[in-house]
């Protein structure tokens, strides 16, 4: 079984019940959601299993819509974790390969992890807004944006928007088991302000 395979076994068995529950939400975060409540302090935000595949599937075909295929790499630079699952699994959905990172890394740290995978996509919240608009310039021509917030800059794409509008219908696209599903990029800081790259692939297998 795949991890696509267990979201989409659990959006059948158990649809409507919580998937994932949030404590002390932002505010200004714009979720399609079943939940939300708000004291003077605290936001609770609550998704289904039916509402994250659904979500999910339309991240999928945002993508396939602007020829993202299998094997091509999506980057992730979202700490909203509701909206992160959504792509996430939505990016596995076609078939192709999730990219992650230190979110602590330092502008010209993100525009080598940005050359070396060969990101196709890069999701991004407004808590990367000023590294994002440093390396805008030398990506904007190669690279799809897609900003996780209510304004972004104008180099790219709204995120709520695009996927408002497309299907909650799942992708018909194969993917194998063993296919390469995540990739980690991280880098070492050694003596002398010297990095070593380090990678870590994961496949879409779910471990047993």
């Amino acid at each position: 079984m795949s991890i696509v395979d267990l979201l989409e076994r659990n959006h059948k068995l158990f649809g409507g019940k919580a998937a994932l529950v949030e404590v002390d939400a932002a505010s200004e975060r714009q979720m399609s959601v079943n939940d939300k409540e708000q004291t003077e302090t605290t936001y609770r935000l609550e998704i289904t299993w039916s509402v994250l595949d659904e979500k999910a599937n339309r991240v999928a075909n945002v993508l396939w819509s602007r020829g993202i295929r299998k094997g091509q790499k999506i980057a992730i630079l979202v700490t909203d974790y509701v909206e992160f699952l959504a792509i996430y699994f939505g990016v596995l959905k076609i078939g192709a390969v999730a990219v992650l990172w230190n979110y602590e890394c330092a502008a010209n740290e993100m525009n080598e992890y940005l050359s070396k995978a060969d990101v196709d996509v890069l999701f991004f919240g407004p808590e990367f807004m000023e590294q994002i608009d440093q390396l805008a310039p030398q990506y904007v021509k190669k690279v799809l944006f897609l900003f996780v917030g209510k304004r972004g800059p104008f180099f790219a794409e709204n995120y709520y928007d695009t996927t408002a509008n497309s299907s909650s219908v799942a992708p018909k696209v194969l993917v194998d088991d063993e296919d390469e599903a995540t990739v980690f990029l991280a880098v070492i800081r050694g003596l002398l302000q010297k990095s070593a790259g380090l990678s870590i692939v994961l496949s879409y297998r779910w471990p047993k």
